[in-house]
């Protein structure tokens, strides 16, 4: 059974990133924890909330970037590229 809190250094394991970016999560109140003595824990209820919120933001730049790169204005799916390549070219391409 899952403990209700998480360590700092659990919640670093299971995003797979370092400790002292789950500080900063913190810090910035995108990952909410709190202080027990020396301690930073994390609420196991708001830690499975941001992973939510992470996999819907993820999600929506996926529909995005699909919807842009098939858009009829792009005309094709590498429409972005060959913008980008014609502008490096100074409009040769």
């Amino acid at each position: 059974m899952k403990s209700e809190i998480m360590s700092a250094a659990e919640a670093a394991e299971s995003l797979g990133i370092c400790v002292r970016r789950v500080y900063q999560l913190i810090h910035t109140r995108m990952l909410p924890g709190v202080k027990r003595g020396r301690r930073t824990l994390i609420p196991r209820q708001a830690f499975d909330a941001y992973i939510q919120q992470i996999n819907r933001a993820a999600l929506s730049n996926v529909e995005t970037a699909e919807n842009e790169a098939f858009s009829p204005t792009n005309g094709s799916p590498i429409g972005n590229s060959l913008c980008c390549a014609s502008t490096l070219l100074g409009g040769q391409a």
